[in-house]
């Protein structure tokens, strides 16, 4: 028998130690500072800092080791105000988002970007046409003067009117409808459409509701040169309620809480900015090093101190949102926490020692699946009811999780649904302060949030008591703490996995949205991990029973977040489970518990229950 306590330390100036139990499990290995006493129980130490332990130990090296240059792309954070500056970077951003996700789907759509990139091309803002058109997967418009008219969105007669040039039949109305036929006047024949142009546009600016056709005939005057057109155009751009300061972004119309995305509104605000291309590129990046080890790469001499490090830390984004995406899903934490396991199964078989991992899951269960809903949308309580009836018929239980926006009337037309089938509920955050103690939190990511802000979010996640919140910069396997730089330390607050969205946009009909990520989907779950299926209240709920039909699986434990990150916390966290020589004891009962051990020869897998009261026996010991 050996003496009680732990079998393994590592000693460390700061507290990453922690961190890796915590992500790990290993309840034989203690997290030690320098100076601090070594139990007598230790047989074996792994440092970082001391010279010699007096015990058998392995020294991890310190410095950085395949390393590759990544990128962070972060979208323009709201500042509240008129500046155009600000507006028009905005407006580039979301409107280049939302062609990369659904491209150009209407003839109207079509003759809007070609307007924007031809502007945005005649002041010189060519990098900024390519951005939008890249986007779109549409190739530059060299002359499309004439297929303005058929773009445009008239009804024949009007379009048979507009290429006769006929006054007698055109009026401002027809114009502030259908733009295009007045662009296509002036790019067929600008002295025959001088008449039409001094007659109606000013009109036209003054009757137009849309904000993406007050952009075109704005940019039209912007284009002739027609200063009193160009100046009304202008002021009614800019002018409240069209113009939101508190996002920096014009309204669809007056009337409208939804906003405008379109190229056109995107590339006046642009030109009315007067900023060069440079200024204007929404696409910002933050370059930082991310580590990507490989299998080739076993042993002590890869940098796993800074590789753990590396990956656990959300970046200092300085307020502006991170934009996700999918080179993040291929950044696994479990790559650099398998080396880690293997350098400390290889320094406990040194000292002759089995080394005992907490596995994540209920005995019978290798992997976790749960349902994130954010509840953002309208929606009736019997589309509510729909989708938990959905969920009972294809899993035999409900795993979902209903993160809601504050205050919203989304969340009161939910809520009594919810309660009633006693629901899991979470925050979706507009911003980081919005969290509440004991809850889960995501982020909402629209216009008027700001959406997930790195070290500044989890840190006050933390401060707030927040059950649990997300790593978007990473993928994670299973729930578990991040590292705060600036404070060197591990956050008490729980990150979970990535998710996995099942639709990109309300217009989603099918699920190539989740399907585009499906490798690295069914990659987790092989893995043992936790995916996160991540949709909102109004899904279609045949989409959602066709992807649990689908994807569901033996062996998978159908939890919700909360359900999954409180057995993590319960099993991992250091100190919960400990090691008292004889066998197991936790200081809070735990069901199901499966108990890895490795052994030179392989591993054993067997399971039991813990608790406070007695030790659990492992008998190679």
């Amino acid at each position: 028998m050996t003496d009680i306590g732990p079998t393994l330390a590592i000693i460390s100036s700061t507290a990453w130690g922690d961190l890796l139990l915590a992500h790990l499990g290993l309840p034989q290995v203690v997290a030690l500072r320098p100076g601090a006493p070594i139990p007598s129980s230790v047989r074996g130490v792994l440092t970082d800092c001391i010279d010699d332990p007096g015990l058998p130990y392995l020294r991890l090296p310190t410095g950085p080791a395949n390393s590759t240059s990544g990128t962070l792309h972060v979208a323009p954070p709201m500042q509240p105000g008129r500046d155009l500056t600000v507006a028009a970077r905005r407006s580039l951003y979301y409107a280049q988002k939302r062609l990369a996700k659904r491209g150009v789907r209407t003839d109207r759509e079509r003759l809007d970007l070609q307007i924007a990139a031809h502007c945005l091309r005649q002041r010189g803002l060519r990098e900024v046409a390519v951005l939008l058109q890249t986007a779109a997967g549409e190739p530059e418009a060299t002359s499309f003067g004439q297929s303005c008219f058929r773009l445009a969105g008239a009804s024949q007669a009007m379009v048979e009117a507009a290429e006769a040039f006929d006054r007698a039949r055109l009026k401002a109305t027809t114009f502030a409808q259908a733009p295009g036929l007045l662009w296509g006047c002036v790019l067929v024949d600008s002295e025959r459409a001088r008449p039409l142009v001094e007659e109606h546009l000013l009109e036209a600016i003054r009757a137009v509701s849309a904000s993406g056709r007050l952009a075109q005939l704005t940019l039209l005057a912007d284009l002739i040169d027609h200063e009193e057109s160009l100046a009304e155009g202008r002021a009614r751009m800019t002018a409240l309620p069209r113009f939101d300061p508190a996002t920096n972004l014009l309204r669809a119309t007056v009337e409208s809480t939804g906003f405008a995305y379109d190229p056109s509104v995107a590339a006046a605000l642009a030109i009315m900015s007067g900023a060069d291309s440079a200024t204007l590129l929404p696409d910002r990046r933050i370059d930082r090093s991310i580590t990507r080890p490989t299998p080739a790469l076993a042993g002590p001499d890869i940098g796993l101190v800074p590789a753990l490090l590396d990956l656990l830390t959300p970046p200092d984004l300085d307020g502006w949102p991170l934009e996700l995406t999918d080179d993040m899903y291929e950044l696994r934490v479990s790559d650099v926490l398998n080396r880690w396991l293997e350098a400390l199964v290889g320094i406990a078989a040194e000292v002759g020692a089995p080394l005992v991992q907490l596995m994540p899951w209920p005995a019978g269960f290798d992997s976790a699946l749960s349902i994130r809903f954010d509840v953002d949308r309208p929606a009736s309580p019997t589309q509510v009811a729909r989708l938990l009836h959905t969920m009972s018929e294809e899993l035999g239980a409900i795993p979902a999780t209903w993160y809601c926006i504050p205050g919203l009337d989304h969340e009161a037309r939910a809520l009594p649904v919810l309660q009633q089938a006693n629901q899991e509920l979470g925050v979706h955050c507009r911003e980081p302060e919005e969290a509440r103690a004991g809850m889960g939190i995501t982020c909402h990511s629209a216009p008027t949030s700001r959406y997930w802000l790195g070290a500044r979010h989890l840190a006050e996640a933390e401060r707030r008591g927040a059950d649990h919140a997300e790593l978007l910069t990473a993928l994670l396997d299973v729930p578990g703490p991040v590292w705060l730089a600036t404070e060197k330390r591990a956050t008490k607050t729980l990150a979970t996995p990535l998710l996995f969205p099942l639709e990109g946009s309300t217009a989603d009909s099918d699920l190539s949205f989740f399907n585009a990520r499906i490798d690295h989907f069914r990659s987790l779950l092989g893995r043992g991990g936790h995916a996160i299926i991540s949709t909102h209240n109004d899904i279609e709920p045949s989409l959602l029973a066709e992807v649990l039909k689908r994807e569901r699986a033996e062996g998978m434990w159908i939890a919700t977040v909360g359900d999954v990150v409180r057995r993590i916390r319960e099993l991992r966290t250091p100190g919960t489970v400990v090691f008292t020589g004889r066998g197991l004891r936790s200081s809070v009962p735990i069901k199901d518990v499966v108990i890895r051990t490795h052994l030179p020869s392989g591993r054993v897998d067997f399971s039991c229950d813990l608790s406070p009261n007695a030790d659990t026996a492992l008998g190679m010991f």
